[in-house]
């Protein structure tokens, strides 16, 4: 999805047969994960369809994000903290969430006031100043090394045994990436 809008967008043209590579691969493993997750049951959640628009919009903001490389990247992270926020809240809302008491809701607020603006913040601000720069697909890519840390660091320190699929994900995050890095040093040279 990140490289068609890539093409729509930035005006940024791949290889077609490397399009359709990739669309094919995600598209056999994507199936092959959820039959072999759940095979009894292909019933779907609300938080589902809240995963997806939220994959969509991630896409399109890297997209738009790199088409206009000269906007101010302080207001584009306002903008998805305020969006962010406002979504959330009424995600909430709409879905039925029981909103915690208002003493606790209080309590809690200092430390996450905290944790996103010393955590979170600095790394957001961080990654929208390099999608200025860098392709979507890559910045993409490399957001997802986050999961890949995470899995074998599990497997490695927590002695944390990773099923095939899981496996198999760390194959696809890594072969994908050194896909779009070698793809991208061609569409330079």
């Amino acid at each position: 999805m990140m490289s068609m809008l890539t093409q729509i967008f930035v005006r940024r043209y791949a290889h077609r047969h490397a399009l359709l590579i990739v669309f094919l691969s995600s598209a056999i493993w994507g199936v092959l994960w959820v039959q072999m997750r759940y095979a009894e049951s292909f019933d779907y959640d609300k938080a589902d369809l809240l995963g997806l628009l939220a994959g969509m919009a991630w896409a399109l903001g890297s997209v738009v994000i790199r088409r206009f490389p000269n906007a101010d990247f302080l207001h584009i992270t306002f903008m998805q903290y305020s969006v962010g926020g406002l979504l959330a809240g009424t995600a909430a809302f709409v879905m039925g969430d029981v909103f915690p008491e208002t003493h606790r809701l209080i309590a809690v607020l200092p430390v996450a006031f905290l944790a996103s603006t010393v955590v979170f913040l600095p790394s957001v601000l961080l990654i929208f100043r390099i999608m200025q720069y860098v392709s979507p697909g890559l910045v993409g890519i490399l957001m997802l090394s986050e999961v890949l840390v995470a899995a074998l660091s599990s497997w490695l320190f927590l002695q944390e045994a990773l099923t095939l699929s899981q496996w198999a994900g760390v194959l696809a995050i890594l072969g994908t990436g050194v896909f779009v890095g070698l793809t991208e040093k061609a569409a330079e040279s």
